[in-house]
């Protein structure tokens, strides 16, 4: 199978998919297209909700651990 990273993918099937259309390779591999070692297209994403969630859980995750900063700690009463 001939393996063409998402920039060339996108270019010979003139479409614009993302990283949440497809499933892209874990590893760099040569891209035919361009002759690039990047990740390429393996094959199409069936449950894009999955991705989403998936992805979303992360985001929630790191906006948690690090606190807003509106709620920075006031002056501080002096001791009696």
């Amino acid at each position: 199978m001939a393996e063409f990273c998402l920039t060339c993918w996108n270019r010979m099937n003139r479409t614009p998919g993302t990283e949440r259309d497809y499933i892209l390779s874990n590893g760099r591999e040569l891209c035919e297209g361009c002759g690039r070692f990047c990740r390429v297209v393996e094959g199409e994403r069936t449950f894009k909700f999955l991705y989403d969630l998936r992805h979303r859980k992360k985001q929630r995750n790191a906006a948690v651990l690090t606190p807003p900063r509106f709620l920075s700690p006031g002056p501080r009463p002096a001791p009696s």
